[in-house]
């Protein structure tokens, strides 16, 4: 497919329009470009009745041979045909190629290898960057960036599959079954909170660092009927047998199960006005993504008016997940056996197209 031009943080030295710091006339012809025998540009179409004549007898003469014709058709395959980025995000001066582009996605796991496969209030504090259950856990993941690229939407998945973990200092196996219920199992909690960004970074072995946000995302309360967490995803799950679907409902009878166990949301990149999978006009534009050399470095500014922090020297992309409750301790105020994330962990998936270089 073609690539995105004039995105967000692409190069303004080109803003990723073929050929638009070509300045030789002559290019498109192949005359003389290619090497040093001089060649006369392609001309008119022959006409039915035209002679065919091998080459002209007089040098530099107004005729075009099959040879000439057929000379300038080599040394453009001879020097192969360009299109595409470089890796340092720069374009070729001149690009014969026209679908240089292709639609990729990465996916990227987030908590996904945790001691009992998903996680339980009980363990909660046991979490990294957790103390107490009034803290947050994180999980990031780090994705050089090699060649550019241009990110178009983000989605990701939110698990409630059921597992088992250890309680009782290890002594019971348990399944964390039902959703994250408060101590007297009458409500699932309306404050249970999870965070998704996406974004570049830039200081690596440096003196200085910094981060520019690509693509964010907040969910409150798992079932509370207005929250975001119930309204926002585009897409739910169910996967496997009834009896593998978490508890919903005090008493937690056996035949009232959550309705699905796996949800699919999205995380629109930054700014307004363009399509996302949740509204016509929930997120920013495609953002450009790519190394830089001094050519390359000044970029287009992004929907907000100011160019990106990391001003045209990313390095990588950051994933991070952020999960916790501001309001209530996980671990003194949620069941014990509540699933405060489910088995399998959260999978988030980049979509936007990588380029030929």
């Amino acid at each position: 497919t073609t690539r995105d031009t004039e995105c967000p943080n692409i190069p303004l030295r080109h803003e990723g329009v073929a050929n638009a710091n070509s300045t030789p006339a002559t290019w498109p012809t192949g005359a003389g470009k290619h090497s040093t025998v001089p060649r006369i540009p392609i001309g008119a179409t022959p006409a039915a009745g035209d002679n065919i004549t091998a080459n002209d007898a007089v040098a530099g003469g107004s005729t075009l041979g099959v040879q000439t014709a057929m000379g300038v058709i080599d040394e453009y395959t001879r020097r192969k045909l360009n299109g595409g980025y470089r890796m340092d995000s720069d374009l070729p001066m001149v690009e014969e190629l026209k679908n240089t582009a292709a639609y990729t996605v990465l996916v990227v796991p987030l908590f996904n290898n945790g001691a009992a496969g998903g996680i339980a209030a009980a363990n909660f504090d046991q979490e990294p960057y957790c103390a107490t259950g009034s803290d947050h856990t994180i999980d990031r993941r780090y994705i050089p960036i090699e060649a550019p690229m241009t990110i178009h939407h983000v989605l990701f998945t939110y698990p409630w599959m059921r597992f088992t973990y250890w309680d009782n200092a290890g002594a019971t196996r348990r399944y964390a079954s039902m959703m994250p219920y408060d101590t007297v199992g009458t409500k699932i909690s309306d404050t249970l909170t999870f965070e998704l960004g996406v974004g570049i970074g830039t200081g690596l072995r440096s003196e200085g660092h910094d981060y520019e946000q690509v693509a964010y995302a907040e969910v409150v309360g798992p079932d509370k009927a207005s929250s975001s967490w119930k309204v926002d995803p585009i897409d739910r799950i169910k996967s496997g047998p009834l009896q593998s679907l978490t508890l919903a409902e005090p008493p937690f009878l056996a035949y009232d199960r959550f309705p699905h166990n796996v949800e699919l949301h999205a995380a629109p990149l930054v700014g307004t006005g363009h399509p996302s999978m949740r509204s016509m006009t929930d997120q920013g534009a495609p953002f450009f993504v790519g190394r830089s050399t001094t050519q390359t470095s000044l970029r287009k500014v992004l929907g907000s008016g100011s160019r990106a922090e990391t001003e045209g020297r990313e390095q990588w992309i950051e994933v991070r997940g952020r999960l916790g409750d501001t309001t209530v301790n996980v671990v003194s105020g949620y069941n014990a056996a509540s699933m405060v994330m489910g088995a399998g962990g959260v999978w988030v998936y980049i979509i936007g197209k990588t380029h030929l270089v």
